[in-house]
């Protein structure tokens, strides 16, 4: 994630919009986002619905896989 803000103006420069998301709690997502200075969104996917939505399971049973994902917007 500190590597995503270090390269921030990058990721503007797209157009792209760029969320964060874990299963970690909504408080645990500030507490992250404030020590580390992170000028995007994240989403605290608790219930794993997005993680489940895109396949992000990891072979550790009940843990979800770091992943990237990306799309593109049609208007």
């Amino acid at each position: 994630m500190c590597s995503v803000r270090d390269r921030w103006e990058d990721y503007v420069a797209t157009g792209a919009e760029v969320v964060g998301i874990s299963t970690n709690s909504v408080e645990s997502h500030k507490s992250f986002a404030e020590n580390h200075n992170l000028p995007l969104r994240l989403l605290a996917d608790v219930d794993r619905k997005v993680a489940d939505m895109y396949g992000a399971q990891s072979l550790i049973p009940g843990k979800v896989a770091r992943s990237v994902l990306s799309s593109t917007a049609t208007a």
